[in-house]
């Protein structure tokens, strides 16, 4: 009995693998949930986008090397928020030289959930990057 017991524990934890396993690999391409600064971050070529906003209306974006270290953070970076019923917004990201980063800001009582499509270029391309807030993890 103590054996039938066994294979069946080892069965079901091998599935549980297998399922776990299957689960991530239908994650977007590229999407990872480990940060440097604690947001969500999504590859992009050879680079990382991180994603970061919270309930005071601070969105904060930086570009990383493959490493998730910041490098030049480019000009000309934008946000688009949309919410519920429609609601949409786009508004551009500063540079933060100092911080390493870029920066905007959202009006919380309008967008306490939304998608986000950061546009940015990278590389000479311009991309567009989707997250979510508050973040599903």
């Amino acid at each position: 009995m103590q054996r039938i017991l066994t294979r069946a524990v080892t069965t079901l934890v091998g599935l549980l693998v297998g399922f776990s396993s299957a689960g991530r690999a239908q994650a977007p391409a590229g999407h990872t949930h480990a940060s440097p600064h604690g947001g969500d971050v999504v590859e992009v070529l050879k680079h990382h986008v991180e994603f970061k906003a919270d309930s005071t209306g601070s969105i904060a974006v930086w570009l990383l090397d493959a490493q998730q270290k910041p490098v030049t953070q480019p000009a000309g970076a934008s946000v688009t928020l949309m919410g519920p019923g429609g609601t949409q917004v786009t508004v551009p990201l500063q540079v933060d030289t100092a911080a390493q980063r870029l920066v905007a800001r959202f009006d919380p009582g309008k967008f306490s959930s939304f998608q986000a499509v950061v546009s940015l270029p990278i590389d000479g391309k311009r991309h567009n990057v989707r997250f979510r807030y508050p973040a599903d993890h």
